[in-house]
């Protein structure tokens, strides 16, 4: 299975853990829109 397809959620602390980017750093790039905020 495609893990960009799936349905699983992760919250910003377990995408900084894994990616080793702050979380800070993707708020960041959520708030410029270089990622899409997802809903929380």
């Amino acid at each position: 299975m495609n893990m960009f397809l799936s349905e699983a959620v992760m919250n910003i602390g377990e995408v900084a853990a894994q990616s080793g980017v702050p979380a800070k750093t993707i708020r960041y790039y959520e708030e410029t829109g270089f990622f899409a905020a997802q809903t929380r």
